[in-house]
């Protein structure tokens, strides 16, 4: 049961995360507001070009429905993640991994062209803000395989009980905004730009958005 000091986060945090919630001492409440399916392999595997020179990642979602078929798969040499999560999780496929020094779809694409990279698969999901594909050259082809599905579970809460709102995908967003209003005396926390874009779409006017698109500066935020 939420306490009128505790910070609503719009998704199931793991259970690392809510360890670096207690150290930071955040007391935190979390309702999911989408749920995430895996696909079967069947369903994508076939669909991987052996031409590929890279593969992209911007979900860690992704990179665990990878991870579990990697004995199944040549895997090529130019691994990228747009941020350190995501990295963290690639090393599991034993290949080094390239990341930009901002976090964002822009930057890992930019990091991409500099390879001079001709073919690339990026690995996601149905619902996506921004494909790395709108920021790479023309010629440059990207393959899109999405390998799990996120679904939207909106409810109503009750704002008031909460000190802060912390979103962390525009998905959340979307999903919340279905059956609550953006209020105007409430302060929204955003993991980051996609994020806090979708925000100002759907109305929110109090908005802090995290330093770095990391959880750890999502947390750290919280308490500024």
């Amino acid at each position: 049961m939420p306490t009128k000091q505790s910070i609503l986060f719009t998704r199931t945090l793991s259970a690392e995360q809510r360890v670096l919630c207690e150290q930071l001492h955040v007391p935190h409440t979390d309702i999911p507001f989408i749920n995430i399916q895996p696909r079967p392999s069947s369903s994508w595997i076939s669909s991987i070009a052996d031409t590929a020179e890279a593969w992209v990642f911007t979900s860690s979602n992704a990179v665990n429905a990878v991870v579990l078929e990697k004995n199944d798969l040549i895997i090529p040499d130019l691994l990228f993640a747009v941020g350190p999560k995501v990295r963290s999780l690639l090393t599991l496929l034993e290949k080094p991994v390239h990341m930009p020094t901002e976090y964002n779809a822009k930057a890992l694409a930019d990091l991409i062209a500099s390879h001079r990279i001709s073919e690339v698969i990026h690995f996601c999901g149905n619902i996506k803000p921004t494909s790395v594909s709108d920021h790479l050259p023309h010629d440059t082809t990207v393959h899109e395989i999405e390998v799990y599905d996120t679904s939207l579970t909106p409810q109503q809460v009750d704002q008031d009980i909460f000190t802060k709102i912390v979103f962390m995908s525009p998905s959340a967003v979307r999903s919340f905004s279905q059956h609550n209003p953006f209020l105007p005396h409430v302060t929204y926390y955003s993991i980051g730009p996609s994020t806090t874009h979708e925000l100002n779409d759907l109305g929110a006017g109090k908005i802090k958005e995290a330093t770095e698109a990391t959880f750890a500066s999502l947390v750290r935020t919280l308490n500024t």
